[in-house]
């Protein structure tokens, strides 16, 4: 009989594996780099959480460190492909800048209702 805890435990991990699972088929056939990119930062998301897990069955604190890598890792690959995807792609169309604020600050395009 297993116990209440290693149920959780077995409930998490499965939960897990289904969630990279997912997030495998995201990153194969997303529509949009987009896609793969959120795809690739949840998998890194779920490396973090197994590797909490795996610290927690096994009782090794000494992998803490692992979990520090993994997290600081994730938030870079996340900020890197963000700013190669905010560069201005061929075609992009740039916005008009908003109208200028009046003295009372409200917009000089409103129209004001009395």
């Amino acid at each position: 009989m297993l116990a209440a805890i290693q149920v959780i435990d077995w409930f998490s991990a499965s939960f897990l594996v289904g969630a990279a699972l997912l997030a495998i088929l995201r990153m194969a056939f997303g529509p949009s780099v987009l896609d793969r990119a959120v795809a690739t930062d949840l998998l890194t998301s779920i490396g973090v959480a197994m590797t909490a897990l795996i610290i927690v069955w096994w009782d090794r604190a000494d992998l803490q460190a692992l979990l520090i890598i993994f997290a600081i890792t994730g938030l870079f690959s996340s900020t890197t492909i963000s700013r190669f995807l905010e560069r201005e792609q061929p075609g992009d169309v740039e916005l008009p800048p908003p109208p200028p604020l009046r003295r009372d600050g409200k917009s000089a395009a409103r129209k004001e209702r009395e």
